[in-house]
């Protein structure tokens, strides 16, 4: 009995297309897709056929890429080496000033990674400028600006960040926004984005880049119990032949409990990985089930970052990944 983790390519879609339907209005938004959330060749060219442009941070994302002749922001500090060949729709953040300035890039493909200092009121991403230590003849001649914000559930606040870089950057082409909304119901980040997008000029674009957005209910993994532990009354931790650290990158594991005879005493569980490590902890919960050893086991809310972090870890075996 293996483990493997299943992406259903039609739930995928729906996202997709239920987001696109949702957006119709908003005419100045280009959407792209991280390479780096999913290399898959299958799941890339059905980005590339709703629309898609790619984000791209080194040279192999770049060559899987490449071929579809689609926009690509490139964001890193291995972009600045990337070999352009024949590209025509692109643009290079630079992560800091000086690479920028000596960038022999057009103006039109070229532009800064900024961050926004730190500021306690969302998540900070350590890529990029400090967007108050750009000089000021810097900020109203660049075209391209781009960010990361990691987590952020605050958009009033997000929101009047970028205002600020709407205002000041007088030659604003393209505002390039990545991270991970995915926590947002598809109904307010249209709303976030609509904001922006209201604010913008006819010659400025909205562009932005998620990878987990899309994979929202689509990723789930089947496992097995390697063995069982009592630990305290009702309380149990059940071993798996996985790793949270090796195989699950990036998620957040929900057990999937099909029992439908309901009682009083739910059993809590510990699903700990198999790697003698006390932090692999996969998920927790308490549920009906009675586990026993060799049980198959379903899990929800499985990131596609999963198979591209996959690996074998302390003795743990890859698991399979299958796009179907």
């Amino acid at each position: 009995m293996d483990s493997k983790i299943v992406f259903k390519r039609s739930i995928i879609e729906n996202n997709i297309d239920l987001f696109l339907e949702k957006t119709k209005h908003l005419t100045k938004l280009e959407l792209l897709f991280p390479v780096k959330a999913c290399s898959n060749n299958l799941i890339l060219n059905m980005f590339k056929s709703k629309g898609f442009g790619f984000d791209i941070s080194n040279q192999a994302e770049l060559d899987k890429v490449k071929m579809y002749n689609s926009f690509l922001s490139m964001v890193g500090p291995k972009c600045k080496n990337i070999i352009l060949d024949n590209l025509n729709h692109y643009i290079i953040f630079y992560d800091n000033i000086l690479d920028y300035i000596n960038s022999k890039e057009d103006s039109t493909h070229k532009g800064l990674r900024i961050n926004f200092n730190k500021n306690k009121c969302f998540d900070f991403s350590h890529f990029g400028i400090p967007f108050n230590k750009i000089e000021l003849n810097i900020l109203q001649e660049i075209k391209n600006i781009h960010f990361h914000i990691s987590g952020n559930k605050l958009i009033p606040s997000l929101t009047k960040q970028i205002f600020k870089i709407i205002k000041l950057c007088k030659n604003l082409q393209v505002l390039d926004i990545g991270g991970g909304y995915e926590d947002l119901e598809v109904d307010e980040m249209v709303k976030f984005l609509s904001c922006i997008h209201n604010r913008l000029k006819d010659n400025q674009i909205l562009i932005v880049e998620c990878g987990d957005m899309w994979f929202k209910n689509a990723g789930k993994l089947y496992t097995y119990v390697l063995s069982v532990k009592d630990i305290a009354k009702n309380t149990k931790i059940i071993y798996l032949p996985i790793s949270k650290e090796g195989n699950l990158k990036w998620s957040s594991p929900v057990f999937i409990d099909k029992n439908s005879n309901k009682n009083q005493n739910k059993i809590k569980y510990y699903f700990y990985g198999a790697t003698c490590y006390e932090k692999d902890l996969i998920a927790f919960g308490r549920f009906d089930y009675v586990l026993q050893e060799n049980d198959l086991l379903e899990f929800e809310k499985i990131s596609p970052y999963s198979a591209e972090w996959n690996t074998s870890f302390n003795g743990i075996d890859k698991i399979e990944v299958v796009y179907e």
